[in-house]
């Protein structure tokens, strides 16, 4: 189990939004949404810490930049003996050898958090699988 929090992931700008999305269980995702209105999981305030196990994942995000040019900076850290961050790479390769639809995997491809949704629910479903079968 490791202990983690957002701000060790990135780096907010305190002028503008930064939050974080805990994801326990299939439920905190629902994939019938779009985007970040995929992730159902608890909110998480950007410096409070949090424990993730295997299995649990905890989506960051924080906008950065000036007043005038700013956007929203991504994160995807996986729970276990050390918390790691989830690169874009892997979650593709990931989403591409699972069981989704071409619209699914389209979303997933065209927006960071859909991505995150796909990739933590079918994560999710796999341990849960290999736990039923032990």
């Amino acid at each position: 189990m490791a202990l983690t929090k957002c701000s060790e992931w990135l780096t907010a700008d305190s002028r503008f939004k930064s939050w974080g999305r805990l994801i326990r269980k299939t439920e905190d995702v629902d994939l019938d949404r779009i985007g970040g209105y995929a992730l159902t999981g608890a909110w998480v305030r950007w410096g409070e810490t949090i424990s993730l196990s295997s299995g649990e994942f905890l989506v960051c995000a924080c906008e950065r930049g000036s007043r005038n040019h700013h956007g929203y900076c991504y994160a995807l850290v996986e729970g276990g003996d050390e918390a790691r961050e989830i690169e874009r790479d892997e979650q593709e390769k990931y989403i591409a050898e699972g069981h989704v639809t071409e619209q699914e995997r389209a979303y997933g491809m065209n927006s960071t958090l859909q991505r995150f949704a796909l990739y933590t629910s079918l994560r999710i479903k796999d341990l849960e699988a290999k736990e039923v079968e032990a």
